[in-house]
């Protein structure tokens, strides 16, 4: 009889420790689920407030593109309502680098037709509290008789808000170099008289030339370019409004080139391989 309530005891005692471990368990996973239910709920606050941030930035950020595109309509309607976007104290400073101020800039009775700029594109925005950057290239068309002159160019543009209104403050552009000219046919088969290494700078700026498919390119760093002929040892490049002559020693050999400035400085660059 003892052996059996021993044994009656010890089944008890070990139900009873069964039930408290079920017991530990289920707190434990309760627990568990609800420490994952606050971590996703305050990942989900998280990507909430990430994401109404975005929305806020986005916001702003289209503002001021909305801004820009409504001062260029008034300026295209030339109904007076220009003034209104441009805030008093705004400076202008144009490509060649005079400074306008804002009644210099309404100023201009130019026709409409003379100078137009549009396909404004590649927008770049910064919004710091009522401060912004806006910077964005485009092309003007500039009239002369029967010629349409093309102008790449780069603009950037200052806002301040003020009253719930982004006014303009300060804009400058400046020439994308964008070479038109016409080449013409090169003698190909000189063009391996110029491949080497050409030396601007030591070490930091070394432009290789090299021949591929009957074209002569040039290469500095990852960027590569061709070089166009524009007459004898005479080169030019599209992303450049300036030439490039190269130079022989007393054997005829290639010794360098030189750098002709659209502005009349010269550069002289060596060959060293």
């Amino acid at each position: 009889m003892s052996e059996l309530r021993t044994a009656s005891l010890g089944c008890r005692n070990e139900t009873e420790e069964t039930s408290v471990q079920t017991v530990c368990r289920a707190a434990t996973k309760r627990k568990n689920i609800h420490c994952i239910a606050c971590l996703v709920i305050a990942v989900c606050l998280c990507a909430s407030m990430i994401g109404a941030q975005d929305q806020t930035k986005f916001s702003a950020e289209q503002e001021v593109l909305n801004a820009m595109r409504v001062r260029v309509e008034a300026d295209t309607r030339h109904d007076g309502s220009l003034a209104r976007y441009i805030a008093d104290d705004c400076i202008f400073t144009d490509d060649i680098g005079r400074v306008f101020t804002k009644a210099q800039f309404l100023n201009d009775n130019s026709p409409p037709e003379y100078d137009q700029v549009g396909n404004r594109r590649n927008f770049i925005v910064h919004v710091h509290g009522n401060e912004a950057v806006l910077n964005y290239q485009a092309t003007e068309h500039e009239r002369y008789g029967d010629a349409d002159v093309i102008t790449e160019l780069r603009v950037t543009e200052s806002y301040v808000k003020q009253n719930g209104v982004w006014l303009l403050t300060a804009k400058q552009w400046g020439v994308v170099p964008v070479n038109l000219r016409k080449p013409l046919a090169g003698e190909t088969r000189v063009f391996r008289d110029y491949v080497g290494d050409y030396e601007w700078r030591p070490v930091v700026e070394v432009e290789t030339t090299s021949v591929k498919d009957g074209r002569l390119w040039s290469n500095i760093g990852s960027f590569e370019e061709e070089w166009f002929p524009m007459g004898a040892d005479t080169f030019f490049k599209k992303s450049d409004f300036s030439t490039y002559t190269f130079v022989r020693d007393g054997q005829g050999r290639v010794s360098g080139f030189t750098y002709h400035r659209y502005d009349g400085q010269e550069i002289h660059v060596k060959k060293i391989k």
